[in-house]
């Protein structure tokens, strides 16, 4: 099954269905993505695969930046992956699986390895930052989760102390650079702008800068200020596309610098775009009517020329690409001329798959193999039925064949005859010569090559029957000592073993059977001893385990199983109370278990507590209440954690407010150092420095904008501010565009672009606000949600719901939850209700049960069973009303003081003739007493059972008897034995014969 485990980012994927394949052994394969970003593969790294410490395998990723192991099941592996300048980090793999695995696995994860920051301690990863290991549960490989919480909070510190690391080297190199840049100091300020492109090689602004800087320096030796200015003004209006102004503008720099070629550039291509409108209306009015003309010939060209039409359409969409008509009609055109194209392909197609068949179809018929040129001529008929060449020929060759068959087929039949004749008289050798004649007419018939093999197996059979017989009789008299020694010593079941194999061997013998006659007598004797012991002893067992003595109770009944031991009523209760016993000790020990992992969990979560490292502390708590979910404390601790990091980050916005404000007051940046101290209040308002210190930025704005009562400064600050605004707003650090443009609003109130710009701002901080405490509800609920606290987490999904009413997760899970407490409290009130009937029912049974109304007891008993129908109170009731029925009844069949009469048997004796008049008038009375075909009759007699099949063929009877013993099975053919092979060749029905069977 396979799956993505992203590392490092931590999103853990689920197994994609039906992956899994059963194979011959389990195999393991894992998949591993090397990135340098999320979906950007990592080439030249090196992955050094580990078995228990000991390097096995390496792989250095290529472009697509994915590395393969093989793994063996039940082993530890480390997979360590590596690149210069880049982090190294490990994966641990434990493979122990269960014996019965045998699936194919693949594992398969993604790692991203990024440039580490200078000065930073990354020595978490030398710890493994994932685990994968073996659930039972799910069947699959899946990360270790309580090692996987751990990690995660880690790696994401890291990760966020790694990333701000870099952005914080990187805006202090691109600040340095913009001062310099500002100062005019261009050939300081692009080395440092490199410097920090080579940490962000995607910066749209460090790139403009650089271009803007080697702009600069090589207009800086001749440029003057009058220059520069008309060059700014007139790229200023052709930005806006305010062509003619800017034009005009370039004309002014050109006559103060006639000599430069950039503004005879712009006003070339001033010109060119003025002129390139012109034409490019001119031509649009020509293609237009191209267009229409083009499609008009499609039109008319449709019903006719399809494919022409379509021609025509493709050029007019090469005019108007997104022309939605000419789209339509293009797929229109391509469906019809594919259809007609693949019509004529398919005509063409089958011409000459017929063509090849007919020419291979008339090569075998002049070969005169005449099957295999039906075959083909059948072929070429399908691919084109209305040919009549093919259908003629096949009627030829089946002329043809039809005589040669009628040649051949009644010498045929005649060589069978014969074979069959002899078969049934057991002339085995003139059958087979018959057989072998058949099949020299009919090399591959299967009948007559079955019967020659029966034959050969009948001959190897009596010849081996033969050698048995004479073995047998020494065999019988050593059974008949040793069974006679164990009557002298009273071992009377070994003895009728003994006896029954002395009788297998030679069943005519009359010794063998009064002696198991005279055993049987004494072996009721004990008979009827053993069943009151039996007896004894169960009602012991049914009133110890009533009592639920399960101890006593599984003493009586392995003691009446020593007596009976074939009774399942005692194997039942024994069966029973050992599972009652094992459900106990298992939930006992389940519950130990449950409260063991809870109190090492607490612990845990308590020592992390008390150390402050509540990000652990959080996940213990979790898992201990995972372990134990109705237990408040770990509730309540992850409650108290959450109110610590809450205070905690309170106290820390509010610190990082008044340290951005203070800076940004020693800079005299009152502005920014005001929106700075406005946060600080609105985190902890009323707060006194923050108050005093925000009353002395006002002033100083206040003295600034004093300052800037000179028309011409206030223009230059402002369109520094807005500059400023824009292009933090454009890297999107919106607090610093706010305060930038609020700088300019406060030079110029009465301007609506710095208001709208803070507007929008205020609404996209409002966006990430809203979106920040929504993602922070939801991880609050999916948590409670896990633990199954679904009241508190319903809340907080609502919260969230409230937050966002378009998001459809919080209303899934919302109405997942009302599902789900609905269905617990129906599935409560169920179970009450159909315990409370249970009961009811019960009562009423066991009060019939005890008046000895056995038989309206076990209907109520019945009844409890279709209310609860795993309960085994009533399974066990029911087997003891059976077994005390059953007991009745052979009460009731006794006569008074009589003894038990002798069973009947039904006896068919066996067939022993003086000599042949006597088997040949058996025989014929056959004949009379039984139809034409095969009649099967079944007797069973005390030790052994009979199946006699009476067989009539062409006017002949034969009597043919398996006799089925406890040590062996004897065949016979009339008086004489014959073997199991031969047996089973006669009683099978042949093709149309009757057939019959009767239980005698």
């Amino acid at each position: 099954m396979k799956k993505w485990i992203f590392v490092c980012v931590l999103i853990f994927g689920q197994p994609v269905t039906a992956l899994l394949q059963a194979q011959s052994k389990a195999s393991i394969t894992t998949g591993i993505m090397v990135e340098k970003d999320i979906d950007v593969p990592l080439s030249g790294a090196k992955a050094i695969l580990y078995e228990k410490g000991k390097e096995i395998a390496n792989v250095v990723t290529k472009s697509d930046g994915i590395i393969t192991f093989s793994l063996q099941p039940n082993n530890e592996y480390v997979i360590e992956i590596t690149k210069e300048n880049y982090v190294t980090k490990r994966v641990s793999i434990n493979t122990k699986i269960p014996d019965y695995e045998n699936q194919q696995f693949e594992i398969a994860f993604s790692i991203l390895l990024f440039v580490p920051c200078e000065g930073l301690d990354y020595s978490v990863l030398q710890s493994p930052v994932l685990k994968v290991v073996y659930n039972d549960v799910k069947r699959d490989f899946l990360p270790d989760k309580l090692y996987d919480e751990l990690m995660h909070s880690k790696l994401d510190q890291l990760m966020k102390k790694n990333q701000e690391c870099i952005d914080a080297k990187f805006n202090n190199l691109v600040n340095k650079a913009d001062r310099l840049f500002h100062e005019k100091r261009y050939a300081e300020a692009r080395p440092v702008y490199v410097e920090a492109s080579e940490i962000r090689p995607k910066d749209e602004y460090v790139k403009k800068q650089i271009a803007e800087i080697d702009r600069l320096l090589a207009q800086q030796k001749d440029d003057s200020k009058k220059y520069a200015d008309f060059i700014s003004q007139a790229d200023k209006y052709f930005d806006n596309q305010r062509y003619p102004l800017a034009r005009e503008w370039y004309q002014k720099a050109l006559n103060v610098r006639p000599n430069e070629s950039y503004p005879v550039q712009q006003i070339a291509r001033i010109d060119s775009m003025l002129k390139k409108e012109t034409e490019t209306k001119t031509l649009q009015k020509t293609q237009e009517q191209t267009f229409n003309n083009l499609i008009s010939q499609g039109d008319d060209a449709f019903f006719d020329d399809v494919c022409g039409a379509l021609t025509a359409y493709k050029k007019a969409l090469e005019i108007k690409p997104n022309d939605p008509v000419a789209q339509k009609k293009y797929k229109e055109a391509e469906q019809e001329c594919n259809k007609k194209q693949a019509q004529l392909a398919r005509q063409q197609q089958q011409q000459t798959k017929y063509q090849q068949a007919i020419r291979q179809a008339d090569s075998l018929y002049n070969l005169k193999q005449y099957e295999k040129a039906i075959a083909a001529y059948q072929t070429a008929q399908n691919i084109l039925p209305n040919e009549k060449y093919p259908k003629t020929k096949i009627d030829q060759i089946n002329s043809e064949l039809e005589k040669q068959a009628k040649a051949t087929d009644s010498q045929y039949k005649n060589y069978i005859k014969q074979g069959d004749k002899a078969f049934d008289n057991e002339e085995y050798e003139s059958a087979k010569a018959a057989y072998q004649q058949a099949l020299a007419i009919k090399p591959n018939d299967s009948y007559a090559q079955s019967r020659i093999n029966d034959i050969d197996k009948i001959v190897a059979e009596i010849k081996k029957q033969e050698a048995e017989k004479k073995a047998n009789q020494q065999k019988y008299q050593s059974l008949i000592s040793q069974a006679d020694q164990a009557m002298k010593n009273a071992q009377y079941d070994k003895a009728s073993d003994l006896y029954q194999q002395a009788m297998a061997l030679i069943p005519s013998e009359k010794y063998p059977k009064d002696k198991l006659k005279e055993i049987d007598q004494l072996l009721a004797e004990q008979a009827r001893q053993n069943e009151k012991n039996y007896q004894a002893r169960i009602e012991s067992g049914d009133k110890n385990f009533a009592n639920k003595n399960y101890s006593a109770a599984l003493d009586d009944y392995k003691a009446a199983l020593t007596i009976k031991p074939g009774e399942q009523y005692p194997t039942r209760q024994i069966e029973l109370i050992n599972k009652i016993v094992a459900d106990q000790q298992k939930a006992e020990a389940e519950r130990k278990a449950k409260e063991e992992n809870y109190r090492k969990a607490i612990a845990q979560a308590d020592q992390l507590f008390n150390n402050q490292q509540y990000d652990d502390a959080l996940v213990a708590y979790r898992q201990a209440s995972n372990f134990l979910p109705e237990e408040k404390y770990p509730i309540d601790k992850i409650a108290e954690i959450n109110k610590i990091k809450q205070q905690k980050e309170t106290e820390a916005n509010y610190k990082k407010a008044i340290q951005s404000a203070d800076a940004a007051f020693g800079k005299k940046s009152y502005q920014e150092a005001k929106l700075y101290y406005q946060q600080a209040l609105a985190i902890i308002p009323n707060d006194r420095y923050a108050t005093e210190q925000l009353q002395k930025t006002e002033k100083a704005i206040s003295d600034e904008l004093k300052a800037l009562a000179d028309q011409k400064a206030r223009i230059e600050a402002y369109d520094k501010a807005i500059a400023d605004g824009d292009k933090s707003f454009t890297l999107k650090n919106y607090e610093e565009a706010k305060i930038a443009y609020q700088s300019a609003q406060a030079i110029f109130p009465d301007r609506p672009y710095p208001a709208q710009r803070i507007a929008e701002i205020d609404r996209i901080l409002k966006e990430i606000a809203t979106q920040k405490n929504y993602e922070n509800l939801i991880a609050e609920a999916d948590n409670l949600f896990q633990i199954k606290n679904y009241e508190d987490a319903r809340s907080k999904y609502q919260k969230a719901q409230n937050l966002k009413p378009s998001e459809n997760y919080p209303k899934q899970k919302i109405k997942e939850i009302d599902d789900l407490l609905a269905k617990m409290a129906a599935e409560q009130k169920q179970r009450e209700e159909l315990q409370k009937r249970y009961q009811t029912v019960i009562a009423r049974a066991d009060q019939l049960f005890n008046q000895g109304n056995y038989d309206q007891a076990a209907k109520e008993y019945e009844n409890a069973l279709t209310i609860l129908p795993d309960e085994a109170y009533p399974k066990q009731r029911l087997s003891k009303i059976k077994e005390i029925k059953n007991l009745l009844a052979q009460e009731a069949k006794k006569p008074a003081a009589q003894p038990k009469p002798a069973e009947k048997e039904t006896v068919l004796p066996d067939l022993k003739f003086n000599n042949k008049e006597e088997r040949e008038k058996y025989l014929k009375e056959l004949l009379v007493k039984y139809p034409p075909g095969i009649t099967c009759e079944i007797y069973k007699e005390k030790y052994r059972k009979i199946t006699r099949y009476i067989v009539i063929r062409d006017n002949e009877a034969n009597d043919y008897r398996k006799i089925e013993y406890k040590w062996g099975v004897e065949y016979y053919r009339n008086d004489k034995p014959i073997t199991d092979l031969y047996f089973q060749t006669q009683i099978k029905p042949r093709e149309g014969e009757y057939f019959v069977t009767v239980e005698m």
